[in-house]
């Protein structure tokens, strides 16, 4: 289709089967349980964390992220009680770092601010629950003037 959107591929091979969600989904992420899939909602203007089951069944209300961002990505704690984001705004912004308790419905906590220049490109929990690891793309480029000659 025209928006983005989440499916199931058994690993022994056979046909993907759509999960159901209102919208277009990026960056989904399963639960250590296996019971819910995190994902980001795009919708124009804003992106939103939502949680479904397997079977695309609506389990929590949203949090709101920014009204500005659409790319991101998710990683559950082991626990199962928070994410952890990433939100690359591309040339617009910085990028930022965040949590957000999956038990309580309000917007996550910005963790930092990554400098301008620096894109998020994953993020995942030390096995002890107390640190993050992000990965960061860094671009740049140069300017190389072509002479034709005579």
């Amino acid at each position: 289709g025209s928006v983005p959107a989440l499916f199931r591929v058994p690993v022994a091979g056979g046909p993907a089967v759509r999960i159901p969600t209102p919208g277009g989904a990026t960056s989904p992420t399963w639960s250590a349980a296996r019971n819910l899939i995190a994902y980001l909602r795009v919708r124009p203007g804003q992106s939103t964390v939502a949680l479904v089951t397997p079977t695309g069944e609506e389990v929590k209300a949203e949090a709101v992220v920014t009204p500005r961002f659409s790319q991101g990505t998710l990683a559950w704690s082991a626990d199962g009680r928070s994410l952890a984001g990433t939100i690359d705004p591309g040339t617009f912004g910085a990028s930022g770092i965040w949590i957000l308790d999956v038990d309580t419905p309000r917007a996550p906590s910005q963790l930092t601010d990554l400098p301008h220049g620096q894109r998020p490109r994953g993020v995942t929990w030390l096995p002890n629950g107390k640190g993050l690891i992000i990965g960061v793309l860094e671009r740049t480029s140069d300017i190389v003037l072509f002479d034709q000659g005579s």
